[in-house]
């Protein structure tokens, strides 16, 4: 699996999980904006210099820095089978927090 900081322009993923590190007011927020387990995103494109990313999510597009692109988890939409905590049959989510509350 990868962040999203590791996606490439024109791929679609699937958000994973949130890693436990990165600033907790900011997952709220991205949370409250739609980056949540299952979502797809569409990568547009990336700046001149690498930072920040462009992509597009529920119908609007949005900027993420990389540091902030790389506390999320995602996979690459063409092979995905989604099913709650598990994917391909290979569970995907242990040892997570859920980053509304804090609690695991």
């Amino acid at each position: 699996m990868k962040t999203l900081k590791d996606a490439k322009p024109g791929e679609t993923v699937t958000i994973v999980k949130y890693h436990d590190t990165g600033d907790v007011d900011l997952k709220r927020h991205l949370l409250g904006m739609g980056f949540v387990k299952g979502a797809k995103i569409t990568l547009k494109k990336v700046a001149t210099l690498g930072d920040p990313i462009e992509m597009s999510i529920k119908g609007y597009d949005i900027c993420l820095r990389k540091e902030e692109a790389a506390n999320i988890e995602a996979i690459l939409d063409n092979n995905i089978s989604f099913h709650g905590e598990y994917i391909n049959n290979k569970k995907i989510a242990e040892n997570t927090t859920d980053i509304r509350t804090g609690s695991e």
